[in-house]
């Protein structure tokens, strides 16, 4: 049965929609998720629904009274280029299946708050009925857009957004953005073109950490059961375009020896078999360890000398917070957000930085070395409360679109 208007839901429990943008990884999924299970802290009952696209589905566990509706996968094959991953479809086809999902889930959910992470329009601007939809029906849902620090050049991006109206349609819709970042950090919303238009409607969150608790060295090498050997931890996100950061540094460690030591690669769940067949075997020649998987990634980091990652946003969070003396390798691709995520943190003595591109094996080894001989731990100095501020505002967001409905109820029974 398919519906023609929005329910009015002032009378049932909270809910609150999340959008997840992903197509070859896994972190517009987590970071939702883990703002999901901030929102359940701060209102108790609410329904969190996730709309993901990952091919993982909803890989992460979800936190209480959350579910996810699994949007058909795509894979981006160049930039604002996607392709259908799995299904022998069209382009149109797959881009009308997931926009039609969308547009039903927001009918017959009828979400007070609806959380769209990085894409205003959504990928081939697929929620834009969606965001139509909510608007024209004015039943109360607030539209809040979800951003992280660094999404890429800035002149590209303003850019970009100019040029297919991406201002115009966060005018016309969005009631609010968050920015999972710090200000005094990188000020996004002064290099992305949304101070000037949109300053009374953004909140800074802090940076999102995903560990429910830190864990000491000690504590974290007690849980994996690890001695006071060196201990070293490379990983990087979902793994999916990993290969070529992971197969550069096991080639510029070729001929040294991690046997008797705990060199630890996590791979993550989507890279290629093919390509972890190959850092398997590049691993083995060195002592190295291949995990495909874990869920216990932040206490590797926290029980490490030295982490070695790439420069994605959760990646670079969750490695920042151990304090742990950590290099930054950037995937290399069309976006430059990695790459000045990199340089940020290098420049404040945050990490150290090391680019494929332009850096040979032999810097990499004098970069490991330093990290290596780094001691004592550095307090990293970064705010990490995003999770909390960000449910925080999501739940006064929540509360002023049910006292909307509520007035808005009362004004019909009136009338």
């Amino acid at each position: 049965m398919y519906m023609t208007s929005l329910p009015d839901n002032a009378d049932r429990t909270p809910t609150a929609l999340m959008y997840s943008p992903d197509s070859i990884g896994l972190g517009h999924m987590r970071r939702n998720s883990a703002i999901a299970a901030g929102l359940s802290k701060e209102i108790p009952g609410i329904s969190n629904l996730l709309l993901v696209g990952s091919s993982a589905g909803a890989y992460f566990d979800l936190p209480p009274g959350t579910d996810c509706i699994k949007l058909p996968s795509i894979l981006k094959t160049g930039r604002n280029q996607w392709k259908p991953k799995s299904l022998n479809v069209s382009l149109d086809v797959a881009r009308t299946l997931r926009s039609g999902l969308i547009v039903e889930t927001v009918e017959a959910f009828a979400p007070d708050v609806f959380l769209v992470d990085h894409v205003p329009s959504g990928l081939w601007d697929e929620l834009v009925p969606a965001l139509r939809k909510v608007k024209a029906e004015k039943q109360g849902t607030k539209l809040v857009l979800g951003l992280r620090d660094i999404l890429g050049a800035p002149e590209e991006i303003r850019s970009r957004w100019e040029a297919d109206s991406i201002y115009d349609l966060i005018d016309e819709y969005y009631d609010e953005i968050l920015i999972y970042g710090n200000k005094d950090i990188y000020d996004a919303a002064r290099h992305y073109g949304l101070a000037s238009r949109f300053a009374d409607r953004i909140t800074y969150c802090g940076f999102i950490h995903f560990a429910r608790s830190q864990m000491n060295r000690s504590q974290a090498r007690q849980k994996l059961n690890l001695d006071d050997r060196l201990v070293v931890t490379m990983t990087a996100g979902g793994g999916h375009d990993a290969y070529p950061i992971m197969d550069f540094v096991l080639q510029s460690m070729t001929g040294m020896s991690f046997h008797g030591q705990h060199f630890n690669i996590i791979t993550g769940p989507l890279m290629p078999e093919n390509d972890r067949n190959k850092i398997e075997t590049l691993a083995a020649a060195i002592g190295a360890t291949v995990i495909v998987s874990t869920p216990h990634v932040q206490t590797h980091l926290a029980a490490s000398d030295v982490i070695i990652t790439m420069g994605g946003y959760n990646t670079m969070m969750e490695a920042a917070a151990t304090g742990v003396p950590t290099i930054v390798i950037p995937r290399t691709g069309p976006s430059a957000e990695q790459r000045i995520r990199a340089q940020l943190f290098h420049g404040k003595g945050l990490a150290r930085y090391v680019d494929i591109e332009y850096n040979t094996g032999a810097d990499f080894l004098r970069s490991f070395a330093a990290a290596a001989a780094d001691s004592p731990r550095r307090e990293p100095g970064l705010s990490f409360d995003g999770i909390a501020n960000a449910a925080s505002a999501l739940c006064n967001t929540v509360r002023a679109a049910r006292a909307s409905r509520q007035d808005n109820t009362a004004g019909k029974v009136a009338a």
